[in-house]
């Protein structure tokens, strides 16, 4: 399913499309859309198949890419992919450390 994710998300930069209208043609929210890319949730079957049907329906852009910058694309994905889970980690610890501070009382 990693493929399909990496297949749509190729199309769509390179067909320079929105995630926001891909996500309306999904009949997701961006936010979700960005979620579902980033595998940061589980890609449903009828998530799977409409992804499927959106790639039968877009065309398909030139190859225009050699090696060097399809390699370049592919390390800015994992780049960005990586850094939506480190954000998504930090988020979780500062959660945790906003909790209010367990109250002692000082005795002389």
């Amino acid at each position: 399913m990693s493929d399909l994710l990496d297949q749509v998300e190729t199309r769509r930069l390179a067909l320079a499309i929105s995630q926001k209208t891909v996500a309306e043609r999904l009949g997701i929210t961006q936010p979700h859309y960005s979620k579902v890319v980033g595998r940061l949730v589980v890609l449903t079957p009828r998530m799977e198949e409409a992804m499927r049907g959106w790639l039968d329906d877009v065309p398909t852009p030139p190859a225009t890419l050699g090696p060097r910058a399809s390699r370049i694309r592919s390390l800015t994905r994992s780049i960005q992919r990586q850094l939506r889970e480190l954000n998504a980690l930090v988020e979780q610890d500062g959660a945790q450390s906003r909790r209010p501070p367990t109250r002692t009382t000082r005795r002389n």
